[in-house]
């Protein structure tokens, strides 16, 4: 049960990093990262797998208490979600490759910026309830999500003007339409990660 603690810590730990630096590179314009993307990418992978296959070793083992059982099912999902941010945010990084050229990036052109620091804060938020197992701290992302939508409406809006008047080259408009879709997309796996702690916790304070 430690030892899967350890793996959904480390796992987020380095999708967080990963995050950041996609992050980086949509608003600083920095495809060079993407080779270091990439790698981190797979390291990601690699710890869901791991993570996987232990929450399928501990549940087959028949061993497990109820309040274990909800902790090994709840490390599954987080364990999915982490996984997933860490896709979207490869993608994020790659859709900027090849609108390398273009400029200004989505730093002058609309509130994506603004969203991907909300979704850092988000996961970051998420994981720090995960190593505090603190349910409330983890319910409060909630109320960020609603403004993490509001911002993604005001970046879709935006950009979309700015093609259609022709202020924003398509190739970079393109991208940074993705990239503000992928951005929902990882507040709502935060998201998840926040409620299934919540849930938890909410039960069960000890594993």
């Amino acid at each position: 049960m430690k030892r899967l603690e350890r793996l959904l810590i480390t796992m987020g730990n380095m999708v967080e990093s990963l995050l950041a630096d996609s992050v980086m590179a949509l608003v600083e314009g920095s495809p060079p990262l993407m080779p270091g993307i990439r790698r981190e990418d797979c390291k990601a992978h690699e710890q869901w797998l791991e993570a996987d296959k232990l929450c399928l070793e501990l549940l087959a083992s028949g061993k497990l208490d109820p309040a274990q059982v909800r902790f090994v099912w709840a490390a599954d999902k987080i364990a999915t979600a982490l996984k997933r941010t860490a896709d979207e945010s490869l993608r994020i990084g790659e859709s900027l490759c090849s609108c390398a050229d273009s400029s200004p990036t989505a730093g002058a052109l609309s509130a994506t910026p603004r969203m991907a620091t909300l979704t850092q804060s988000m996961l970051s938020d998420a994981l720090e309830a995960l190593v505090n197992r603190d349910a409330v701290e983890a319910a409060a992302l909630h109320l960020v999500s609603r403004e993490l939508a509001s911002l993604n409406g005001q970046a879709t809006r935006e950009l979309t003007e700015g093609l259609a008047g022709g202020r924003i080259a398509v190739p970079l408009g393109a991208a940074c339409l993705g990239a503000a879709q992928r951005l929902a997309r990882i507040g709502d796996e935060a998201l998840e990660i926040s409620n299934q702690v919540s849930r938890l916790y909410r039960h069960n304070q000890t594993v």
